[in-house]
């Protein structure tokens, strides 16, 4: 990607006290921490806090509420060092980035510079100059984590299934028990193919939902 709005390796490097910096196009990044903040809590712990590591030329940023749990990978761009560090997310959550003011040319790219530190990260908006700092979390984010996702083998234990996301969605326009926010699912054991039956009651029990979903296989590639 070129762009004379990204610095050197060197230039990132002689910044001080850094554990770990890249640099992400602003876009991208406003996009991924939108989606990560729906998954960290709102409360003040260790899981109102996002998880940002580095390695290679790859960030990944995870978060959790306890309940779900969201990985998201991404390409960096003069990524200096390795490491992993968690940052609040509610600071993130609330960070509005200004759009490109100072560059007019449809080929400029709008750049994010992140730093990484022990007590803060810093986000530098290279082409507004205007720097962000979000504070680190205290405790220890789910030492676990990555072994909780399952590894997928073609043993017979998983079967991947596709399912339209329009139609997962609908599911939230039921009435359902607003206070749980739960519909139930029921998928056939050793069919998985089958139709997927999502059941939804309202607590005063005077309206309810069965809703059929379709999955579809999904074709393997090579």
């Amino acid at each position: 990607m070129e762009n004379e709005n990204r610095k050197s390796k060197k230039e990132i490097g002689q910044e001080k006290d850094v554990l770990f910096c890249c640099q992400i196009e602003k876009s991208v990044f406003k996009k991924l921490i939108k989606e990560q903040a729906n998954y960290c809590a709102m409360f003040a712990n260790v899981f109102d806090g996002i998880l940002f590591e580095l390695k290679d030329d790859i960030l990944t940023m995870v978060s959790t509420d306890g309940n779900k749990l969201l990985e998201t990978k991404v390409k960096a761009y003069s990524a200096f060092k390795s490491g992993s560090k968690v940052y609040n997310g509610n600071y993130l959550r609330n960070i509005k980035f200004l759009k490109n003011i100072c560059i007019f040319s449809e080929s400029y790219v709008d750049m994010l510079q992140i730093n990484f530190y022990e007590d803060c990260m810093t986000i530098k908006d290279l082409a507004n100059s205007i720097e962000y700092n979000v504070p680190k979390v205290d405790g220890q984010f789910p030492p676990n984590w990555k072994n909780l996702f399952p590894t997928i083998k073609e043993d017979g234990e998983y079967t991947t299934i596709g399912v339209n996301i329009q139609f997962i969605k609908e599911l939230s326009k039921l009435s359902f028990n607003q206070r749980t926010g739960i519909v139930e699912l029921s998928i056939k054991n050793n069919s998985p193919l089958s139709a997927i039956l999502a059941k939804a009651k309202n607590p005063d029990g005077d309206i309810s939902n069965r809703v059929l979903i379709m999955p579809i296989q999904i074709e393997k590639t090579v």
